[in-house]
């Protein structure tokens, strides 16, 4: 995933922050302890939120442990870890594999696809402890990748006119084509983030699949949404190119997030949960959306993206 689903500081307790503090160094403690200084370096928030919201629907509790890291200055602090900080690890690192693995095919990056070769055999053991899931990023990944290319394809087609020209062509002459390529490209992530969050067979499964498969909407779009002048530079693929030219362009993709969001916070609500409701909702009524203020901030002011 792409660390878009994170906290407001400013609007968490001092408590709260410390909690959730807590929990993001749990995940990072167990990536390196399970997959060495590689696996602690592609830790996320999305991952952490996902450790947050499993522990609090299942009462898993926490062990807390006394840890010093280089980033917190040496200092001893606070790591809370259970089992679905296990859980979180090993999809936070299935992910990051493939992620590298779309970046090699889609970049031709050396340095992806040799750091992509160093998490295979790890990947693949994931794979055998978690084969649904691992099913499903493989799934909609191909399918993403399919849409993708077709799209791309299509838009090459016509000789003479770079194909995010002719995107900015089907839109004069098909407007709603266009919404139907972004809601397409978007359920495949939702779906993959869907069957994530969705971490057991029982009563929960059909309300966690709902929320993770809004919030990798979610994500997905507000990444093409930060990537889209990068992307139209490089000629890249973007599924927001097909409506980039509308004048209302940035209060479409608004409201495709506030409805994708809003779709999101309804199902977590139906959820019994007692423990860490602050960090949860902090998260999704207010830390995505400082997350996406920063961007579209950046996007009016002309500044470039940051590479991560």
């Amino acid at each position: 995933m792409f660390g878009y689903i994170t906290i407001n500081k400013s609007e968490l307790s001092g408590p709260e922050y410390e909690r959730f503090h807590g929990y993001y160094c749990g995940l990072c403690r167990v990536l390196k302890k399970k997959y060495d200084r590689r696996g602690q370096a592609l830790l996320n928030y999305d991952m952490a939120f996902l450790v947050i919201l499993l522990t609090s629907l299942y009462e898993c509790g926490a062990q807390s442990i006394q840890v010093r890291c280089v980033p917190n200055g040496g200092r001893r602090h606070e790591a809370l870890v259970n089992e679905m900080t296990e859980y979180a690890a090993d999809m936070n690192l299935a992910l990051a594999y493939h992620k590298c693995m779309d970046n090699w095919e889609d970049e031709h990056s050396r340095s992806q696809r040799l750091l992509a070769r160093l998490l295979e055999s790890r990947y693949e053991e994931i794979r055998d402890r978690y084969p649904r899931q691992c099913r499903a990023m493989e799934r909609e990944l191909a399918a993403l990748s399919r849409l993708e290319h077709g799209l791309k394809a299509e838009a090459e087609s016509c000789r003479g006119e770079c194909w995010k020209r002719r995107a900015e062509k089907q839109l004069r002459t098909a407007p709603k084509a266009g919404d139907a390529d972004i809601d397409s490209a978007a359920n495949c992530f939702g779906r993959l983030t869907a069957e994530i969050f969705a971490v057991r067979e029982d009563e929960w499964r059909e309300l966690l699949w709902d929320i993770g498969f809004s919030l990798g909407k979610f994500v997905y779009l507000l990444d093409a949404y930060d990537d889209l002048e990068k992307d139209r530079k490089r000629g890249s693929f973007n599924p927001l190119l097909s409506v980039a030219g509308r004048p209302d362009f940035d209060e479409f993709c608004h409201q495709m997030l506030v409805m994708t969001m809003a779709d999101c916070s309804k199902k977590f609500e139906m959820l019994p949960l007692l423990e860490e409701t602050g960090i949860l909702r902090n998260v999704i009524y207010s830390g995505v959306w400082t997350k996406y203020e920063l961007i579209r901030g950046r996007r009016k002011n002309g500044r470039p993206r940051r590479s991560r």
